[in-house]
């Protein structure tokens, strides 16, 4: 009994100096701060769209999100929805889809190619040709629109 008493007692000091540590890493990211907000194309939201925010200076990271149906989109640069790092952003917008061409010969084969579809205009899917623009205040935002047109 006396054993188990300061087996147990050696153990729960080892767990609880275990826990409570700060990940240098996750420490030394710069603050990320909350950030969505919503993509229409002629109008119209676009679902399943990936939205791209290249940080004007190459110290911040850049973040990135996946478009609901209705158009919205929630910022993640670390963890899932954690927002983007306050700053000015250019801005891309691609959706696409890429269908693979199988052999006629061998269908059971590899691919002998693909053929990419793009929905939006590929002017926006660039850095390059974006004219879209983004600036995420230390307090962050709910509001970023990116109305796409023709």
């Amino acid at each position: 009994m006396k054993y188990s008493a300061l087996f147990s007692l050696a153990m729960l000091v080892t767990l609880s100096a275990c826990g409570g540590k700060t990940d240098p890493l996750k420490a030394a990211r710069p603050k990320t701060v909350p950030a969505s907000g919503k993509v229409t194309y002629n109008g119209t939201p676009v679902e399943g769209a990936q939205v791209n925010l290249i940080p004007a200076t190459n110290t911040d990271p850049a973040a990135f999100a996946l478009t609901e149906a209705d158009g919205t989109f929630t910022l993640t640069t670390y963890d899932d929805g954690d927002g983007a790092v306050p700053g000015n952003y250019q801005v891309t917008v691609v959706k696409r889809s890429v269908e693979t061409i199988l052999n006629p010969d061998d269908p059971n084969g590899p691919p002998v190619g693909s053929k990419e579809e793009s929905f939006l205009p590929k002017k926006y899917g660039s850095v390059s040709s974006t004219d879209l623009q983004a600036n995420i205040s230390s307090e962050g935002t709910d509001s970023l629109e990116f109305s796409l047109t023709d």
